[in-house]
């Protein structure tokens, strides 16, 4: 038998998204709950309730941890009344943003390669990944499906950068913060290396 060989597949959860949809409710509905109800008379009723814990979901952020949700009502139960019902709120409100700025809004690198063949001007690239060795490989295997004479001309974080060649295999690469500066950038590097008719072959973006 032989291995199977496995695609790479994209990080999606570690790639921005710009879309910049919010959503008005998002959590968990119909949670069936042990619970004890204190009525107005001090007494105290079992019952299980059946309850929806939901927040809103501001554009920028990518999801909610609803492991949250039961965690604050376990710890706030098995008695619920009404004098404790806003601090559970507040408490939830608290832990899903603490969570979120420690772990969605922090600084967030994404990387990004670009392979080239300098005799067969064949290209691969890749971008917004988690890792250095990641968008190297993936760069690379892209670039193996066109050419044999494949290798790693530029890595990359958090930018652009582009490669222009010429007819003769001389070429360069070019790094900025967007795309046309990176390709100003290699088209120049390109003619002082004494590359014949260079051209861009490829830019590519990795942004955060």
């Amino acid at each position: 038998m032989k291995p199977l060989k496995l695609a790479t597949l994209t990080d999606t959860q570690n790639q921005r998204d710009e879309r910049n949809i919010p959503i008005d409710r998002v959590g968990i509905r119909a949670l069936r709950y042990p619970m004890q109800i204190r009525d107005k008379a001090h007494e105290t009723q079992h019952t299980i309730a059946t309850t929806s814990l939901t927040v809103d979901l501001p554009h920028h952020f990518k999801g909610t941890h609803m492991s949250r949700f039961v965690e604050v009502l376990s710890e706030f139960g098995p008695e619920l009344h009404v004098d404790n019902i806003h601090t559970i709120l507040r408490e939830l409100t608290r832990r899903l943003n603490d969570c979120y700025l420690s772990q969605c809004n922090r600084p967030r690198v994404s990387y990004g390669a670009i392979a080239y063949g300098a005799r067969s001007q064949a290209f691969g690239f890749s971008f917004g990944l988690a890792n250095a060795g990641a968008a190297e490989r993936r760069a690379l295997s892209n670039c193996k499906k066109h050419g044999d004479d494949c290798e790693i001309v530029a890595r990359f974080e958090n930018t652009c950068a582009a490669v222009a060649g010429g007819n003769n295999a001389r070429y360069a690469t070019g790094e900025a913060d967007t795309r046309q500066q990176a390709e100003r950038a290699a088209m120049a590097g390109c003619s002082r290396a004494g590359g014949d008719d260079c051209e861009v072959q490829v830019w590519t973006c990795a942004q955060p």
